[in-house]
């Protein structure tokens, strides 16, 4: 989906070691990074990223509006960088879909959209969720608070 004026060519997680993985700790602090080579020149290019659980629910998301501007040239490949703690999930597999979008936030125009770009399956879930931590970017903010969520 998208003009394919940008297109995604990886979207990868790393640990916090650096290291590719799929199954990240619950509350380790990660990486996500969305590479894309801009088939034109991009004045101000957005990325993104949502998880969704099993169902379809959307679970979180960020893009790089706080990052500041990002210049692209004409065949330049582009790389977008989020950190953030894992947060504590509910046993299963989520599906990580990305973005690329040139304008701003309120007007912009899709790029290139890869559903389900990875299948992450953290380790150390709860059977239930207790709480969700998100943080962006990393270290954690003092006035973040956990959301909580009634058992099952």
């Amino acid at each position: 989906y998208g003009n394919q004026n940008s297109v995604i060519t990886s979207v990868m997680l790393f640990n916090k070691d650096g290291e590719p993985t799929f199954s990240p700790t619950c509350g380790e602090k990660i990486t996500l990074e969305i590479a894309a080579i801009c088939k034109r020149r991009v004045e101000s290019l957005l990325g993104g990223f949502i998880i969704r659980d099993r169902t379809g629910q959307v679970i979180f998301g960020s893009n790089s509006i706080e990052h500041g501007t990002i210049h692209a040239n004409e065949f330049e490949t582009v790389r977008i960088s989020f950190s953030f703690a894992m947060p504590t999930l509910q046993a299963g597999s989520y599906c990580l879909s990305a973005a690329v979008s040139s304008g701003d936030a309120i007007q912009h125009e899709v790029m290139h959209y890869k559903p389900d770009a990875l299948t992450i399956t953290p380790s150390n879930s709860s059977n239930f969720f207790c709480r969700i931590w998100i943080a962006l970017p990393w270290p954690l903010s003092n006035n973040l608070q956990p959301l909580h969520f009634a058992e099952p």
